[in-house]
């Protein structure tokens, strides 16, 4: 089968198959991921349909990073590469896997989160500390225990005491869904749209909210909806997704070696109420004007608004 196959459709139609590749990727990748959970582990079935519910178990936790790889390559990088292969007869320019304009705008792009933690640990407070009406009770329960569900795994990934334990959870931290949701979100969803509306900054907003609210976390929706925006932006001014890879990388990478340092005891503050304490406010307040110099600094080093992101 030849690239290209529906590049000459329209753009409602691409977005269909698109939608249908990725949810029929995903369920095939987790139909595979629990039949091999299942041989290589000898998991029981009743554990698995109940979510593999207990992180702290080593077993399970084993198990469930097991699935998390499997399903991020059937989610986000098996469907983006296949859907890059089938839109257009150039799949890797469609992704945007091209030249940066110079070493500056990785400097500058990859280091503009780490600079903005103070900023992003502000606005994740306030998004924590939003009430919904009486009405809403059940739902709000609902959200916060999903909440605290995604933080005890995510905690449960950073375990560093077996050998290579930092190295893995970069892995499955960092890297796999910096590569994987960039893929998907900047490189195949953000492109569709820009191409249908003919509008950048809609795209890149509408694209960063699907980011965000793929993950399931409505009290750290904010945040990361704001992140995704930027990753947006990097695509478009850089011209490249190398770079919108690299700074998401970065971004969960201190994260995580945050989390190793703590646990070694080299440092004892934790990275998310740096700036969000009472005694840090003013870390925010520099963070704030770092950050948005920086930002203008990525701005007037790449390209300005790339011209292959509205063809």
């Amino acid at each position: 089968m030849a690239s290209g196959l529906f590049e000459n459709t329209s753009i409602p139609f691409r977005l269909l198959i698109s939608l249908v590749i990725i949810l029929g990727s995903f369920l095939v990748f987790s139909v595979i991921g629990t039949l091999l959970v299942m041989l290589v582990y000898g998991a029981d079935p009743v554990m698995i349909l109940e979510g593999l519910s207990d992180p702290d178990d080593p077993h399970v936790l084993n198990m469930l990073r097991f699935l998390q790889v499997v399903q991020s390559l059937g989610l986000f990088i098996i469907p983006s590469l296949l859907l890059a292969y089938l839109l257009s007869s150039h799949p890797g320019h469609f992704l945007g896997f091209r030249q940066c304009p110079g070493w500056p705008v990785w400097i500058t792009g990859g280091l503009v989160l780490i600079v903005a933690i103070p900023l992003i640990n502000v606005l994740a407070e306030w998004n924590m500390a939003v009430r919904f009406p009486d009405f809403l009770e059940g739902v709000e329960e609902w959200m916060r225990s999903r909440e605290e569900e995604a933080s005890r795994l995510t905690e449960a990934f950073l375990e560093f005491d077996r050998p290579g334990g930092l190295w893995i959870s970069l892995l499955i931290v960092a890297m796999i869904p910096a590569l994987g949701e960039e893929l998907l979100f900047r490189g195949v969803v953000q492109r569709l749209f820009t191409e249908w509306w003919r509008n950048v900054p809609a795209a890149v907003v509408v694209t960063a909210i699907l980011f965000s609210a793929l993950h399931l976390q409505f009290f750290g929706f904010v945040p990361r909806m704001l992140m995704g925006i930027w990753f947006g932006y990097l695509l478009v001014w850089s011209g490249t997704l190398w770079l919108p890879i690299l700074s998401h990388f970065l971004n969960n990478a201190v994260i995580v070696v945050f989390y190793f340092l703590m646990e070694r005891g080299m440092i004892n503050s934790d990275i998310e109420h740096i700036g969000a304490t009472p005694g840090s406010y003013w870390t925010g307040i520099l963070s704030v004007i770092l950050t948005g110099v920086m930002i203008w600094m990525v701005y007037r080093q790449g390209k300005g608004v790339s011209p292959d992101q509205i063809s």
